[in-house]
């Protein structure tokens, strides 16, 4: 008995040999690669015509709102005429940039050393916090009133005449 399981268990696995060997010579000699098939036209339907509902306009694709809804962003509220903070601060100077972000202001408060302060940073021992950069001031937000500090222009002045 052991004779024949030794012999049966040769010939199956004899079988199994010659079935993927078989297998490896088929897809070998048939199943080429699309890349490697000479004079065969491209398995891409590339000569289909062209249906018109494929073709779609960007307004249908922004209308359908994919994504959602877009959220609605109330705008900025435009003051030139801005008042003057009455905060024991004082502008020493600033960097401005096209990116809101990398704007900066060099503040003190009262008579302490000149901090760095970014838009929507809260100057400390007030109420107040950085809106803006501009060219010669900076915008301050205190409880949604907007007020400016500017740049003391005569201490300027005498800065640079002095340096020079």
């Amino acid at each position: 008995m052991v004779y024949r399981i030794t012999n049966s268990a040769l010939v199956l696995s004899s079988l199994i040999l010659l079935g993927y060997v078989s297998f490896q010579a088929w897809t070998a000699l048939f199943m080429k690669p699309v890349s490697d098939r000479e004079g065969e036209p491209p398995l891409i339907f590339a000569n289909r015509p062209q249906a018109q509902t494929d073709v779609y306009q960007l307004q249908q694709i922004l209308d359908a709102q994919l994504f959602g809804a877009p959220e609605r962003v109330k705008p900025a509220i435009v003051q030139t005429l801005v008042p003057k903070t009455r905060l024991s601060l004082k502008l020493h100077g600033m960097v401005g940039s096209s990116d809101p972000l990398l704007a900066r202001a060099l503040i003190s408060v009262g008579n302490k050393i000149p901090r760095s302060f970014g838009i929507g940073e809260k100057i400390p021992n007030t109420d107040a916090s950085i809106h803006g950069v501009e060219k010669s001031r900076v915008l301050l937000d205190r409880k949604g009133n907007v007020e400016s500090l500017g740049l003391d222009r005569k201490e300027l002045s005498d800065e640079f005449l002095t340096q020079g």
